[in-house]
């Protein structure tokens, strides 16, 4: 291709990726997509430049497959440092000299990652729940106290009416009782009064008192 005449610069990415040991993690600057493959990369720790001594690894300057070449340069840090760490490339054909930092992103635990997420199922059933058991409400089907203690209300309700006519009811029969008494009383009061009345003129003489009695015995 004729744009390979020209100079291509690098693009330059610093990131960290997990190493076998879980307190490290391997620190890489890469640098692709650049023409020609000639290309100075190097790792720096608080400005000094590190190497092979220092745990450097490369993979050097091999080819994209697009004509255009990559390098990736690697060193194992411990997770917990916090030192400046820079990547510094140089691509001397296309006049470009970078230093990129490296913004202390460490590469995601997949721990964490289940615990967020089952954090979050939690949150989501919980709020289902919820919501059901809303419904549930609105619709009256857990009303199941509530209407155990209105049944037992009317259930009360119910016995003092009962009683209240059962009271009725006796004082009802009372009074009936009470006025069949009197009338008897008055017609015993009746018959009293009829049988003290027969000697007035107009009654039925008693046959003690009859003259004729006396006159028919004497014959």
């Amino acid at each position: 291709m004729l744009w390979f005449l020209f100079p291509a610069p690098p693009k330059v990415y610093v990131f960290s990726r997990k190493a076998t040991s879980e307190k490290n993690i391997i620190l890489s600057c890469m640098a692709t997509g650049f023409y020609p493959k000639d290309i100075l990369l190097q790792i720096k720790r608080n400005g000094r430049i590190l190497t092979k001594e220092d745990g450097v690894c490369t993979t050097n300057t091999r080819p994209n497959g697009d004509e255009t070449y990559q390098r990736t340069d690697g060193v194992e840090i411990l997770r917990t440092d916090l030192s400046t760490y820079t990547c510094e490339v140089k691509h001397v054909a296309s006049g470009m000299h970078v230093e990129q930092q490296w913004d202390h992103t460490l590469p995601s635990d997949p721990g964490s990652i289940i615990v967020v997420v089952v954090v979050v199922l939690g949150v989501v059933l919980l709020l289902v729940a919820l919501a059901v058991l809303l419904i549930l409400y609105k619709k009256g089907m857990l009303g199941v106290g509530t209407s155990g203690k209105k049944s037992k209300g009317g259930s009360s309700n119910s016995d003092s009416s009962d009683q209240a006519l059962q009271a009725v009811t006796t004082k009802g029969g009372n009074d009936i009782e009470a006025s069949e008494t009197l009338m008897k009383a008055s017609d015993d009061s009746i018959d009293s009064a009829g049988t003290k009345d027969s000697g007035v003129p107009g009654g039925t003489p008693s046959p003690q008192s009859s003259p004729a009695s006396s006159i028919q015995g004497g014959k």
